[in-house]
């Protein structure tokens, strides 16, 4: 695995022992996201803040997005696909 930083933006590459780009997680804002996506992700965070949102790519396609929210001491992680649905 590697990570880099981009313009103050992380961006972490898994990487196989071939050297192919298995997986990247590049971490975006919120008003980048496409409109169903910022809607869910509002629905999720509820009372909570938005500590970081990520890019989800494999096989180099859009998978989703992965966020981690804080609520009090408590933080968790969602993913949330591309088309707004909860994945986990």
């Amino acid at each position: 695995e590697a990570e880099l930083s981009i313009s103050g933006r992380t961006k972490d590459l898994l990487i196989d022992t071939q050297g192919t780009v298995v997986e990247v997680e590049e971490q975006v804002s919120l008003d980048s996201l496409p409109s169903n996506v910022r809607e869910a992700v509002k629905l999720q965070v509820r009372d909570g803040e938005i500590v970081g949102i990520e890019t989800l790519t494999r096989g180099g396609k859009l998978v989703g997005y992965e966020l981690q929210i804080r609520r009090g001491l408590r933080k968790s992680e969602i993913q949330i696909g591309p088309d707004g649905a909860v994945l986990h």
